[in-house]
């Protein structure tokens, strides 16, 4: 069970068609907790597992904003910052165990709390456009990060959170050119290179006898991995990236994209070096294509089809890499009745069967392949009406005077 407090206010000041000041203050407070016991019962003894998880938190996140616009001619900028107060207090209530974190700890950790960003764009053209933005952004970690709590559901790969855990911190440069040409065609590259320092990433190893032993009556392999995470020195990544929305022939759209990065990570275990490199790609196309027959009479008549396909290379992380991800996704739609105001959708997520997920861990304790799998192959048909006018009121205004609510569907 669990309470939860949001407070946000907002302030936009528009100045002229140019300038524009917007500031806010937003502070949200969440209150859980949960109690899940596990027990051995013999001979109706009953022993309490360490596998029971009660656990109480609040997490707290209080932050104001403030950001100017403006315009001269064909160069804009944005100037804003952000600042944050975050704190998360955890409780194991069976051992009174704490963790969480706290930032900024301390005055000297001032520039945790602190968020600037800057947007700079210039016009070249009607058609061009030329970006350079730079931004510092924060990701906690999340609850079941930290929560030291074990989890054998598979007794060969065990997880706990690491309550040690801090936030991570990252720098964001981007360089975007931007240009529109033909019918709503336009080509977009983006350079950009991130800085994470802090970057919260899985770290696995073999059990230990005492952590065994610990287990021993709850099933689990004397040889499991635990699987938990640990915060990065620094993750570094350089890339390239390349959006096309094109129209082929009538009817007939396509956005592939491609991009390619360098991705450095540097970590360490003790006196462990967790240090890997590597490059990735990925690539996606969606085409989308309406039949336009000569006899509007025809059932491909308001007939079309959208194919969405992507590819994820092997991404390289501390102890190894995680394996390649490729899937395909197949709508047809078919708009019926009078002002197309019904349609029929048939959809295939993952037409091939091919989304998964893998994992190798190539570590001098252990060797390890794993895969997952979130969704598998399925089909789904829908069948949808608009009745009206969706954009109506309820009470319609007569030259302003007339009194009454208005109401937009």
């Amino acid at each position: 069970h669990g309470t939860q407090w949001t407070a946000q206010v907002d302030y936009s000041n528009p100045i002229n068609e140019n300038k524009k000041i917007e500031s806010g203050l937003r502070s949200y407070i969440n209150d859980y907790a949960s109690v899940f016991n596990s027990y051995n019962v013999d001979r109706g003894d009953k022993i309490k597992l360490p596998l029971s998880n009660n656990y109480e938190y609040q997490e707290q996140i209080h932050a104001a904003y403030f950001t100017f616009t403006n315009r001269i001619k064909s160069f804009g900028y944005q100037l804003g910052l952000r600042g944050e107060y975050s704190k998360f207090n955890g409780r194991l209530i069976d051992s009174a165990q704490s963790f969480g974190y706290q930032y900024p700890s301390s005055i000297k950790t001032i520039w945790d709390a602190l968020f600037p960003s800057i947007f700079l764009s210039e016009k070249i053209s009607d058609q061009d456009e030329i970006q350079l933005n730079y931004s510092r952004r924060v990701k906690r970690p999340s609850f079941w990060e930290l929560n030291p709590f074990i989890d054998i559901n598979d007794p060969q790969n065990i997880q706990q959170g690491n309550p040690a855990l801090r936030p991570e911190f990252r720098n964001s440069f981007e360089l975007n050119y931007s240009k529109t040409y033909g019918a709503n065609n336009n080509f977009l590259v983006s350079g950009y290179y991130h800085n994470t320092l802090g970057d919260i990433t899985r770290y696995s190893d073999t059990i230990t006898a005492s952590q065994y032993e610990k287990l021993q009556n709850s099933g689990v392999d004397p040889n499991a991995i635990l699987n938990t995470f640990i915060n990065a020195n620094s993750t570094n990544t350089a890339g390239l990236e390349m959006i096309l929305k094109q129209k082929v022939l009538k009817g007939w759209d396509i956005a592939p994209s491609f991009s390619i990065a360098y991705r450095k990570v540097n970590a360490e275990v003790g006196d462990m070096s967790l240090n890997n490199s590597g490059a990735i790609w990925r690539a996606k196309m969606q085409s989308t294509y309406k039949m336009s027959p000569a006899n509007e009479k025809s059932f491909f008549s308001n007939f079309s089809v959208q194919v969405n396909a992507q590819y994820q290379s092997p991404r390289v992380i501390p102890q190894g890499r995680e394996l390649e991800d490729y899937s395909m996704d197949l709508a047809l739609k078919k708009d019926i009745f009078k002002d197309n105001k019904g349609s029929i959708v048939f959809a295939i997520n993952d037409v091939f069967d091919t989304r998964r997920r893998g994992t190798i861990y190539d570590t001098p304790t252990f060797y390890q392949e794993s895969y997952s799998r979130w969704r598998t192959r399925s089909f789904k048909l829908t069948f949808s009406y608009r009745f009206g006018d969706p954009n109506f009121q309820l009470f319609k205004r007569n030259g302003g005077n007339e009194e009454g609510g208005d109401f937009d569907s």
